[in-house]
């Protein structure tokens, strides 16, 4: 495996991808084998957090103004989370392995390579390598 220097704002949406990468399979996954569960990637929007408490300097200060200014807090940023969770509206329910944003299912806005299911299997598949743990979807009944 590469040894790359670490970059915080790269993991962070590297992250976000692989989250939609494996809702999206989980998904799929699931779909024949249950259908009780469901599956959701959700932003929260930026909330007001501990995030930033390793940063120092000036990076640290824009972060404090920022969060400050523009964030929302976390009980706002549950919000989609707990409807999501919870709703058994429609829009929620016929939308498993579809991305969530301010409790609305936003998924036409999450980037053509999210969507990207080849990419999404290649990741799944080298995480599976990397683990060496692989989910045991045979144990999920109905």
């Amino acid at each position: 495996m590469e040894k790359y220097q670490f970059d915080d704002f790269r993991s962070y949406s590297l992250s976000k991808l692989f989250n939609l990468f494996f809702v999206r399979l989980l998904n799929d996954k699931l779909k024949n084998k249950t259908k009780n569960t469901k599956i959701y990637a959700i932003h929260p929007g930026s909330c007001k957090s501990d995030a930033h408490l390793t940063r120092t300097g000036f990076r640290k200060h824009l972060a404090n103004f920022t969060m400050k200014c523009f964030f929302r807090s976390a009980k706002a940023g549950a919000a989609t989370i707990v409807y999501c969770a919870c709703s058994e509206d429609k829009i929620v329910v016929e939308n498993s392995g579809k991305y969530f944003e301010n409790c609305i299912e936003a998924d036409r806005y999450s980037s053509e390579l999210s969507r990207d299911m080849e990419w999404a299997e290649k990741v799944w598949k080298r995480t599976v390598e990397v683990t060496g743990v692989d989910l045991e979807l045979d144990l999920i009944e109905n």
